[in-house]
């Protein structure tokens, strides 16, 4: 497996992600890219002038120069050396308060890929580790994706000033310029070797970052709150962070010897001692056989101190443009996931009540060695109203995923209206269903946007009051002092409104009311709904589902009554289905169960005092 990992490539080359940097960097923000070709030679000249300097005092001393003329060229020299300074620095401040949009615009993107790609996609392993090595990518002020722009133009600057110390040192000897040439491609060799060391072992940390960042945002999650103290959780979760920090710190001890042995002791062995022993040792045999003057043995080795440092500059350009490179990967690796569903043109979306075929479906999890759901074949009918049923794990969730396009089967087909899932568009076909999950998500803003999830101005307010009242959430909405403009999350905003279990659970109701799709989808309703409010929905599905062909998951049997049809789902195949008398007529896996539910609601059911 090791050996695996060592021969693992990126998808992209650093030329590629240059290029798709630059052209992110051109569409959002031409000026900046601008600023950045400006600044590259204002800083070769900057760094140059310090040469000039040197020389200008020396030959001014040499030559017995009138003082006054001395004062003139140096404040003259000086006066220029400034405002370009002032310039530079100018440049350096719009350049840094441009590259925090730069930023955002990738957070952005990342936003935008992460609630559009299909779901199975975030919901594997692989998928959630690409996001989080994405995210991690662009996350900090000194990420990749930020950081690149002073990369690109310390390179740039870097190789002007190259280029001008190379006719300088060659005018010296040709040879010094070849022998320093030979230790940067050593020293960048190296630092290659780096980078890469880093971009293979970020799948191994990549879970561990995941599992800290949970710990940490649920530490301080308000819905989490209660159960936390109540159940003295602290201890667990602090085990659970050392734990995981204890792993992740192993990492980063790895990575600092890595960084240590590939950069630290290469600079020190190729850079500092050898290239200067070689250096020091020719201008002095030149200044002691009188072949160099001290004037330009002192310009010379200026020169060549600045050219060691324009070399560490490349160096180090290299290799941060190398693992910026590295770090954009793993953006991208994210961003071009591929999606499963039709992106394109689809087939026409019904208007009306829709019938589902499966034709042996079968689905398997990635990772998993067993199926969830195994060759299920059946039919629902336009407008019918159909109960699944099951113990946990039996998966029904599954099947309602697989039905709302969630999920590509792993092997059959689902057939809705005669036309294969994947023939329509897989948006469009998102906006004929009106789902019901068990995980209900609230977001910080008012109650009628939390149910049309839409602008304000495009609330139509007739439909909004009907899906509440359906829902059985007006009363607790007429009750708040603003009504339907009462906001909502009160660990984001101050003042808010905290909904009981029950109340999120009518939101949610009304919310998939609506929608209005013409295919509904319940997953457990009513399980925080008091036994009043769930007899109350009980009433009034038959009204809210007309016209409509509607699914229900419940694990109460008790409430399928009212459907159409029933599927009794074990180990993920469909094993009894029917109408309630049906199944109950028929005495098999289906009534047995209902009778052991039911004994409990009994009014003359025994119990056993203890």
């Amino acid at each position: 497996m090791e050996k695996k990992n060592d021969k693992e490539k990126p998808l992209y080359t650093t030329r590629q992600n240059i290029a798709f940097t630059i052209t992110n960097l051109w569409n959002w923000d031409k000026q900046l890219v601008f600023l950045c070709i400006a600044q590259a030679p204002l800083k070769v000249v900057l760094e140059l002038s310090g040469l000039y300097i040197i020389s200008l005092v020396i030959s001014l001393i040499e030559n017995n120069s009138d003082f006054g003329k001395f004062i003139i060229l140096l404040s003259v020299f000086i006066v220029i050396v400034l405002l370009l300074k002032i310039a530079n620095n100018m440049i350096s401040a719009k350049i840094r308060w441009r590259q925090d949009k730069i930023r955002f615009n990738y957070t952005n993107m990342l936003n935008h890929k992460n609630m559009d790609v299909d779901y199975e996609n975030i919901e594997n392993p692989d998928g959630l580790n690409k996001m989080q090595k994405a995210f991690g990518s662009i996350m900090t002020p000194h990420s990749a994706t930020q950081n690149i722009v002073n990369i690109l133009v310390d390179v740039a600057t870097n190789i002007i000033s190259i280029i001008a110390l190379s006719a300088i040192i060659t005018t010296l000897n040709p040879l010094l310029l070849f022998v320093i040439t030979i230790l940067t491609l050593i020293q960048y060799l190296f630092n290659r070797a780096g980078g890469k060391w880093h971009y293979r072992n970020a799948k191994n940390y990549a879970p561990l970052d995941r599992k800290l960042n949970h710990v940490t945002y649920i530490s301080g999650e308000f819905g989490r709150a209660k159960d936390i103290r109540l159940y003295n959780l602290k201890p667990w979760l602090q085990q659970i962070f050392a734990d995981a920090l204890k792993e992740r710190t192993k990492w980063y001890k790895k990575s600092e010897k890595a960084s240590f042995c590939y950069y630290d002791i290469n600079i020190a062995i190729t850079q500092l001692v050898i290239s200067n022993v070689i250096i020091w040792v020719y201008i002095i045999n030149g200044v002691s056989n009188g072949t160099i003057m001290i004037a330009d043995a002192v310009f010379y080795l200026s020169a060549i101190g600045t050219f060691s440092g324009v070399i560490m500059g490349v160096i180090n350009s290299l290799s941060q443009l190398n693992n910026a490179s590295l770090s954009i990967c793993h953006l991208r690796e994210f961003l071009d996931i591929p999606d499963k569903s039709n992106r394109g043109k689809g087939a026409d979306i019904p208007d009306s009540a829709v019938d589902i075929v499966f034709e042996n479906v079968s689905f398997i999890y990635p990772k998993s060695e067993n199926y969830a759901l195994k060759n299920l074949s059946f039919m629902i009918k336009k407008g019918e109203k159909i109960a699944i049923v099951g113990r946990n794990g039996a998966g029904k969730t599954t099947l309602i995923k697989l039905i709302c396009g969630l999920y590509q089967p792993s092997h059959g087909s689902i057939r809705i209206n005669g036309k294969n899932i994947n023939e329509y568009n897989r948006d469009q076909y998102y906006s004929i269903i009106s789902p019901v999950f068990q995980d209900i998500h609230l977001f910080p803003t008012s109650i009628a946007q939390n149910i049309a999830l839409c602008e304000e101005y495009d609330i139509d307010m007739n439909k909004l009051m009907q899906a509440s009242q359906f829902a059985g959430l007006q009363n607790k909405i007429d009750s708040l002092p603003e009504g339907y403009n009462t906001l909502l999350i009160k660990s984001v905003i101050e003042n808010a409104t905290e909904l009981s279990g029950g109340e999120k659970q009518k939101l949610a109701l009304a919310r998939a009311l609506y929608k209005d799709g013409i295919l509904l989808v319940l997953d457990e309703p009513t399980a925080a709904l008091d036994p009043i409010a769930e007899n109350d929905m009980y009433l009034k599905y038959n009204s809210f589902s007309k016209n409509k062909t509607s699914i229900f998951i419940s694990h109460r049997l008790t409430s399928t009554k009212f459907c159409d049809r029933i599927f009794l789902l074990d180990e993920g195949n469909i094993i009894e289905t029917g109408s309630h008398d049906n199944l109950m007529a028929l005495n098999g896996k289906y009534a047995e169960i209902f009778n052991i539910q039911s004994h409990y609601y009994r009014e003359d059911a025994s119990y056993e005092k203890t």
